[in-house]
């Protein structure tokens, strides 16, 4: 029967884990401490360190209102009345809000520019309306 070469290997080196303990650890840190670095043997510039701090990307979040006076103002385009002066609303409540905190007003400016646009079609609505029932 042939042996398997990969299972066969026989070694003189007796292999035993070394559980590093504060003796070991002091010993290697002196010896390096010890040892010149190769670079300044040679009077080479050793290269520098640079330390990256990386901070949060995002800022703080928008406030409820902001996000309400968004969708409100969005469905007010489409249903006029009530969800466009409420989009309006929460649009400026939300907006002094995320002022207040350091936030973007992004959401709360567009609930603002979509309520408004929402009032000024209700309102074209209410006046064609109207003006249809006073010339029937």
């Amino acid at each position: 029967m042939d042996k398997d070469p990969l299972n066969s290997v026989e070694s003189d080196v007796d292999v035993q884990p070394e559980v590093a303990n504060t003796e070991n650890v002091q010993s290697i840190e002196s010896q390096l401490s010890s040892e010149k670095p190769v670079a300044e043997s040679q009077n080479q510039a050793q290269p520098q360190q640079v330390t990256v701090n990386v901070q949060n990307p995002q800022g703080p979040k928008s406030s409820g209102l902001s996000i309400a006076g968004m969708v409100l103002g969005i469905v007010g385009l489409f249903c006029f009345g009530i969800p466009s002066i409420l989009g309006f609303i929460f649009g400026i409540v939300g907006m002094n809000k995320d002022k207040q905190a350091g936030a973007s007003a992004g959401l709360a400016i567009t609930g603002i520019v979509t309520g408004a646009i929402g009032l000024v079609g209700w309102l074209i609505w209410l006046v064609a309306v109207g003006a249809a029932m006073l010339s029937s």
